[in-house]
């Protein structure tokens, strides 16, 4: 009866018939995920990623770009279908059933992704394709994913002994851990913080249409009045035009002083993120975990990172101050006094940049409508690659899944 059971939400669940969806060119059929389908999707999909890592390591055949590159980087395909649908949702659409499923996901990825990357059998395998890498003819293509597959591994502890890859292993596992937990914080404590205004005059310089959606916020709350929170849609309209100055800069406040102290405080985390980071950079005789991250970067080392900001800084400060002086002065015209303070900037910037290119947001408005845009890319698509796009009339339901 269990295999039975198990049988049946197999059969249910769409991640596994994914090469038989009939959406348009293989998109997700989103109506038909639930929740309890990721899970046991990832779990198979970790199984099978093994599996074909097993595989190639235990190929009798000698090593050779298609059964050993080729292979490696077709390998863990429903996990790759699986993490492409939840990693996005949980970026763009998360809730709290998701990030709790990210929470017991992190460990058993990070075991995954460290049990590969530190595998000898593999690594030895790649090596060997990588050093007859000249007599191959590969094509450029080729050559890059070689290149980039051995660099990976390398990069990421195929090279130390057999003491160092656990501790690494381990390390990375606790680094994925506190990752998740910080972003998740942020997350909350973003969600977490409103303020409710009850006098309209308080919104002064709002848009209508900004003014409206406040208030939408509040009736979904049950609450009369107009609530602010501190997703970008609020943050950015309110803090650009709303003349009080002090709820400007409560939100500045709040915005700015997430998981600081409270129940979604990161300063810990963030202490333990540095320690751990820096135990890896070491693992890799490095002196800190920068110099291990610039490895195989344009930057290559820290040194022509501090150079290329301190150009930077030598270049852009004298027009910076200048910018500056000029917002001071113009505050002061409108009668501001005192000197402006982080909250102020966004807020007399607009102004100064309406007063002095008499051009606004809302000018520019019809221009951007989202058809407008729309049809602009689709003609830039085409001007760029000849490519033409038509509207598809596809619905999604039940039968489109397999």
């Amino acid at each position: 009866m269990a295999a039975l059971a198990v049988t049946m939400l197999a059969s249910a669940n769409p991640f596994f018939h994914y090469k038989e969806w009939k959406t348009p060119h293989g998109t997700y059929p989103f109506n038909d995920i639930r929740l309890e389908h990721y899970m046991p999707a990832f779990e198979e999909g970790i199984k099978q990623g093994l599996a074909d890592i097993d595989a190639i390591v235990n190929n009798p055949a000698a090593p050779t770009f298609q059964n050993t590159i080729e292979a490696y980087e077709k390998s863990g395909e429903l996990l790759s279908m699986v993490a492409g649908c939840f990693y996005n949702l949980t970026s763009a659409e998360t809730n709290d059933e998701l990030q709790a499923i990210a929470m017991e996901l992190s460990p058993k990825m990070s075991e995954y992704s460290a049990t590969i990357r530190l595998n000898e059998g593999l690594f030895e395998r790649i090596k060997a394709v990588y050093e007859q890498k000249d007599k191959l003819k590969l094509n450029p293509a080729q050559q890059k994913l070689l290149e980039d597959i051995y660099e990976s591994f390398a990069n990421n502890g195929a090279n130390l002994n057999a003491e160092q890859k656990q501790v690494y292993k381990e390390l990375s596992a606790k680094l994925s851990q506190l990752t998740l937990v910080y972003g998740q914080n942020v997350l909350k404590a973003t969600n977490a913080w409103t303020m409710l205004i009850t006098n309209e005059a308080d919104l002064a310089g709002l848009k209508d249409d900004t003014k409206a959606m406040l208030k939408a916020n509040a009736e979904k709350k049950g609450m009369q009045g107009w609530l602010l929170d501190l997703k970008p849609t609020t943050y950015i309209p309110v803090m650009e035009d709303c003349q009080n100055r002090d709820i400007r800069r409560e939100l500045y406040t709040a915005y700015n002083s997430r998981c600081i102290g409270g129940e979604f405080d990161n300063t810990q985390i963030i202490v333990d993120i540095v320690n751990t980071r820096l135990e890896i950079a070491q693992l890799f005789d490095k002196c800190n975990y920068a110099e291990k991250s610039l490895v195989k970067t344009c930057a290559e080392n820290q040194e022509n990172v501090y150079t290329l900001l301190n150009q930077l800084r030598d270049s852009y400060m004298p027009a910076a101050k200048k910018e500056v002086k000029e917002l001071q002065d113009y505050a002061k015209e409108l009668g501001f006094e005192g000197e402006l303070q982080s909250w102020d900037f966004s807020y007399y910037s607009k102004k100064l940049k309406d007063a002095k290119y008499a051009i606004s947001d809302d000018l520019l408005r019809p221009y951007f409508e989202l058809e407008t845009v729309k049809q602009g890319v689709f003609d830039l698509a085409n001007r760029l690659y000849g490519l033409t796009f038509k509207l598809n009339s596809f619905h999604f339901n039940k039968h489109n899944c397999c």
